[in-house]
């Protein structure tokens, strides 16, 4: 009996039926090793993007409830067949049941393909890795046998790149079914995880392989282990395409001085800077009144200077929803962590808390030169004067940030190697 989707038929904008695919490896989680996260966050990333996902593991289970987990024993290395036939094979001995093992794997993943609809195979790492070559044998007659379906081989390692690991006689590559991971498979489109990589199946195959390459990536959002109020702000914002996001968690009080740090973005947006500027800006419970006023002030005073899109109020800002963030179960901490500056021009102040926040966060601190910031700062941060313009205090920020090289390497890791940038550009296309 053929086995029916819990999923319904997806579409992209066009109006086209988006492939269902599939994630093949030999385990998954919750075994979490480099490979096995990888495929986690791919399969994630697809059903983020709308897309039917299945992965199909030797060993794992179902993690999601809306991402199946089909579990074939014979393809991990750990059951005891392959376990059995790596025996000899590990010697360089081709097993005599070898062609029965690669018969039975070949069956099962044919009828599962059939069964489950799908149409796009990604397959990690098995093309090029020694580790179950009967599984690896199937799938290369599978693409031969299944036009309709596209075959993907993402190359994370390679058995035969491996000296001082593996270690595996050269000799072997021209010798079947060692010689399957050493070449392009017939109707095979192959990926690999950076250009050196490439470059060595390239290589070991020595043919000319048309080899896309996508990097591996990093979810920010998970990495930093951000409250679900601060993942949805970072979605709306797009902070992986922003070139710097600033903060000022202060009250709504004139003495803050928030109008020059407003100034000073627009400043830094004049000079070519795509930025986002976090104000907590929550009302001084003492001066409901005033607060509000100079709220409304800061708020009409962004728009004029053409910035308001720029201005995140965080005590008036609606998330998606329509909801307003509720700052008092906003952890303030985890704006820091989105952050790459302080920008605080208060007039007056007894001490200066954000100073100690953004220090313990590392993130770089802009500050008027008054007696309490110096007290806490001391030569460690960047000081400007009361009387100075925005647009000399704004080249200061970003040439500040711009000489560091961590932040440097922040913004670039933000912008090519996050998660939702690496699909959009280089994993849709593939299946689209």
């Amino acid at each position: 009996m053929k086995r029916t989707s819990i999923f319904p038929k997806v579409s992209d904008m066009s109006g086209k039926t988006k492939p269902k695919i599939a994630l093949l490896h030999y385990s998954g989680p919750p075994v979490i090793a480099g490979v096995e996260q990888a495929i986690l966050n791919y399969a994630r990333h697809f059903r983020y993007f709308n897309y039917q996902v299945e992965v199909v593991v030797g060993s794992g289970r179902q993690w999601r409830k809306d991402i199946p987990v089909k579990v074939i024993p014979y393809l991990s290395p750990r059951s005891r067949p392959i376990y059995r036939l790596n025996l000899k094979l590990n010697k360089g001995i081709l097993p005599d049941d070898f062609a029965k093992i690669e018969e039975k794997i070949f069956n099962d993943l044919k009828k599962y393909i059939a069964d489950s609809g799908i149409k796009v195979l990604i397959v990690h790492n098995v093309m090029t890795r020694h580790y179950n070559l009967a599984l690896t044998a199937a799938l290369a007659r599978l693409a031969k046998e299944l036009p309709q379906v596209r075959f993907i081989s993402w190359i994370h390692d390679l058995s035969f790149a491996d000296t001082g690991y593996i270690d595996l006689p050269k000799k072997l590559r021209t010798v079947y079914p060692w010689s399957l991971i050493a070449s392009p498979a017939k109707n095979f489109r192959y990926v690999a995880i950076s250009e050196a990589r490439a470059a060595e199946f390239r290589g070991i195959a020595q043919a000319k392989v048309k080899i896309d390459v996508v990097p591996n990536a990093i979810d920010p959002k998970k990495f930093f282990q951000l409250q679900p109020q601060v993942r949805k702000l970072v979605n709306q914002l797009g902070i992986q395409n922003l070139d710097y996001v600033g903060i000022l968690p202060v009250r709504a009080v004139e003495r803050k001085n928030i109008e020059l740090a407003l100034s000073v973005i627009q400043e830094m947006i004049k000079m070519g800077k795509q930025v986002r500027f976090l104000i907590t800006a929550p009302m001084n419970y003492q001066q409901k009144n005033a607060g509000r006023d100079y709220l409304q002030l800061l708020q009409k005073t962004a728009t004029q200077l053409g910035i308001a899109k720029s201005i995140i109020f965080l005590s008036k800002y609606r998330l998606p929803n329509g909801k307003l963030i509720d700052l008092a179960k906003l952890p303030i901490e985890q704006l820091f962590v989105i952050a790459d500056f302080l920008l605080i021009p208060s007039k007056i102040e007894g001490f200066g808390m954000p100073l100690i926040e953004a220090g313990i966060a590392r993130v770089s601190i802009f500050a008027s030169d008054i007696a309490p910031f110096r007290e806490i700062g001391k030569n460690d941060i960047s000081y400007f004067s009361l009387s100075d313009k925005p647009a000399k205090i704004a080249k200061t920020v970003i040439d500040t940030l711009e000489e560091n090289p961590t932040s440097r390497l922040y913004h670039r890791v933000m912008h090519d190697y996050s998660f939702i940038t690496i699909f959009e550009k280089h994993v849709l296309p593939l299946v689209s």
